[in-house]
This record gives C-alpha cells, sequence and structure tokens, in this order.
C-alpha cells in the first residue's frame, strides 16, 4: 500500500492538482523495461538488500522506482515528450545474441536487455537520479511529496521513495520487518561515515581479524601475523570501522552462537563446533542410528 502527499498547498490546490493533472502511470508506463530488470536483479547477491534478510514477496527494486516516479510525476500531456520520459526511466530494449552450450552443441540465444535509463541494477547511481529528484519537487511546489506506506514489509518501496528525495514514513504489523525497515532505512542514515571499534569478541577473533585486514589491501604472511598478534596483544588501540564491518562482526557472531546451540541437534554442524561427551546427542532410540 502506498499513499502519497501534496506537500502543504491549500485544499482547493490539492484538489485540483490531483484531479486535473494526471500522472504519468495513468498513461504509460516502461513495463517492457521494468520486467527485464526486475528478472536481473532476482540474480543479483552482492550488495542488494534482500541480502540482509530474506522477506517473502519482496519486490523487486527495479520496479518499485518505475512505480514511484511514474506515480510521482505529471504526464507530460504529448507523445512525444511521454515517450522521451519514459526512455528516461527505463532506457531502451534491444536484443543480444550470446552463445549457451547445450550439450554437444554452441547456439546462438537472444534475449532482450535494456540500455540507458535508471532501473537497471547499478545505475541507481546515475546522474539522471538527481534530475528526477528536481523534477519531483518542481511538480510539488518545490518541496518533497511524503510517502507513506504503513505495510512496508521488506522496505523495497520507502527505500526507493528516499532514492528519489521523498520525505517517507514505513511501518509493519510484523516486528521482523519493522527490524529489517530499521536496518535498511534508519541506521545506514544516522550511522553513514561514522567510524567505531569494533565489539570485543570480534577483536579476540583471529577468524574474523584475519579476514578485517585481508580487506584492508594486499600483505604479506608476516604483515598479517605481525597485525593479528598486535591486535590480539593489545599493543595497539584496535581500528575503527564503519557500519559494514560491524553489520560483518555481529552477523558472525549470530551465526557462530547458533551454530554452537544447533549441533548437539543436528549432528551436520559438529563440523564446526565439536561435540563434548556431555553434549553428545543421544541416538540409542533412533532406528538405523
Amino acid at each position: 500500500m502506498l499513499t502519497l502527499a501534496v506537500g502543504s498547498r491549500s485544499e482547493k490546490e490539492r484538489e485540483t492538482f490531483m484531479t486535473d493533472c494526471k500522472r504519468l502511470i495513468e498513461v504509460a508506463f516502461p513495463l517492457k523495461q521494468a520486467s527485464l530488470d526486475s528478472v536481473h536483479e532476482k540474480n543479483v547477491r552482492h550488495g542488494h538488500i534482500s541480502t540482509l534478510h530474506i522477506w517473502p514477496a519482496r519486490r523487486p527494486l527495479a520496479a518499485c522506482r518505475a512505480a514511484l516516479i511514474a506515480t510521482l510525476l505529471p504526464d507530460p500531456g504529448n507523445p512525444e515528450e511521454r515517450k522521451r520520459l519514459l526512455e528516461k526511466i527505463g532506457g531502451t530494449v534491444v536484443q543480444k545474441v550470446e552463445k549457451k552450450k547445450i550439450g554437444d552443441k554452441t547456439v546462438d540465444v537472444i534475449r532482450d536487455e535494456t540500455v540507458g535509463g535508471i532501473l537497471h541494477w547499478g545505475r541507481e547511481s546515475n546522474p539522471d537520479m538527481e534530475w528526477f529528484r528536481q523534477e519531483i519537487r518542481k511538480a510539488y511546489g518545490g518541496r518533497a511529496p511524503k510517502v507513506l506506506d504503513p505495510f512496508a514489509g521488506g522496505g523495497a518501496i520507502p527505500l526507493e521513495a528516499m532514492r528519489l528525495g521523498c520525505d517517507v514514513t514505513a511501518g509493519d504489523i510484523n516486528p521482523v520487518a519493522w527490524f529489517i525497515l530499521k536496518c535498511t532505512l534508519e541506521y545506514p542514515q544516522k550511522l553513514a561515515g561514522q567510524h567505531r571499534p569494533l565489539p570485543k569478541f570480534a577483536l579476540e577473533s583471529p577468524e574474523f581479524m584475519e579476514t578485517f585486514f585481508k580487506s584492508t589491501g594486499k600483505l604479506t604472511k608476516k604483515q598479517l601475523e605481525r597485525n593479528l598478534d598486535t591486535v590480539q596483544r593489545k599493543l595497539f588501540p584496535p581500528p575503527d570501522v564503519d557500519l559494514s564491518w560491524h553489520v560483518r562482526a555481529w552477523g558472525w557472531w549470530v551465526l557462530r552462537e547458533a551454530r554452537r546451540d544447533l549441533a548437539k541437534f543436528y549432528p551436520t554442524y559438529a563440523e564446526f563446533e565439536p561435540l563434548s561427551g556431555a553434549t553428545q546427542l543421544d541416538t540409542s532410540g533412533i532406528p538405523g542410528v
């Protein structure tokens, strides 16, 4: 569910604005482009908000971005301007020939893809995004329109509304969804650019710190060992890190604790957390074990 508010106009102005000025989505929509880029996005793993937490019925960001822009912007009123605006949103569709091996044969496979536009994954940093932000503000009297999503779920709609410069309010009655929204929309905004010390459990873990030091650049084996020894012996203050490393640290902690708790119930996990005699799973009553 998505609700739009028309800035701080008078009642008469709001009524005229919403009744006399058709939105782009009422006349046209870059459906083909949004569909192609949404399908492509489903295969993205690195950096996508879907990797933060699984959420059922998660909406593709490309589709949400297209729907929001087409809802927020008025229809230009003539076919040529409308076509130009649609292409600026979704780009153009072209056919690409790829070689694909099927059995012992290599065949040509023709598939559609988009060129240009701002819907394809990775194009959200396109300079055209700023153009859309300004056009949206112009359509609302120079103010950021208010967008309300009371059942925001995984947060795709409010995230894209924020990218478009809107004043966003999002919520959900599901506590898991509420926490995903906090981690997706609120914490990154509050903590962007801040650096804080890693938690103690991360500093005490050679495994985690090795991963951290390797990410800082190419280190020789000796340099890596020296850095780890420095942290373990507390010779120098530990490095302060940004939000992404705190997310990695606490994700690693949750995974470690879950493996420890599950090891005695699921023998597969014993390779991560070796079982002691006291915690061995009693399989005497299980047939065939």
